[in-house]
């Protein structure tokens, strides 16, 4: 008889408004920390230092082309190079910013993100929208501080792992093995958000290169 009572009071279901009601979440998330995270920033400013040198390279040539086919001397144009001003400091910046937030709002995952195999998601489980994305790209200047300081203090103190921008923005960093196949985003979409990353990253240094 005891048996019984007490096989019922496991496998009757509680109340609906107790904790001890609520069943396990199927598939747990796994938050990246600061490590990881930086190392994929990390690779993210290697791919897009490439780049900037692939457009030089190719910006050099095609100078050179014009330069050889009018007669007309390239120094003008490699003195401007040289000169850093306010407005090419701000295009620089803003071709670096463009590309985190197609990379985040398209699929989830920058380069540097999708080689270490984690992702952005919102902070309700959805996927990282437009406005998300740019929030914490902005936020990333006040958490880069003091080599990611004030980032480092923020997600010590949450559970979630969130860095500043994370929390303002409503997003987290979590693991692509721990998404479920139905949440994950597609490999074609990966490459539509690498090439608009990309082409975007390229044409704001182009900008600031002629400014």
């Amino acid at each position: 008889m005891t048996e019984t009572v007490e096989q019922d009071r496991i496998e009757r279901p509680q109340p609906a408004g107790e904790e001890a009601s609520a069943p396990p979440a199927p598939h747990s998330l796994e938050y990246v920390g600061f490590g990881l995270r930086g190392a994929a920033q990390l690779l993210d400013f290697v791919i897009n230092y490439l780049l900037t040198i692939a457009l030089a390279v190719a910006l050099g040539i095609a100078v050179g082309f014009i330069s050889s086919l009018t007669g007309r001397s390239v120094e003008p144009f490699i003195e401007q190079m040289n000169r850093m001003s306010v407005a090419r400091w701000a295009l620089y910046s803003i071709a670096g910013m463009v590309y985190h937030i197609l990379g985040e709002a398209i699929h989830g995952s920058t380069p540097g993100k999708m080689i270490l195999r984690v992702t952005v998601r919102s902070s309700d489980g959805g996927y990282c929208g437009f406005g998300q994305a740019l929030i914490r790209s902005l936020a990333f200047w006040i958490d880069s501080l003091v080599f990611g300081l004030p980032a480092l203090i923020s997600m010590r103190g949450s559970p979630s792992r969130q860095r500043l921008g994370d929390k303002w923005a409503g997003t987290v960093v979590v693991r692509i093995r721990s998404l479920e196949g139905s949440q994950r985003r597609t490999g074609a979409c990966f490459l539509e958000a690498t090439l608009a990353a990309s082409a975007a990253h390229c044409l704001f240094v182009l900008l600031g290169t002629l400014v």
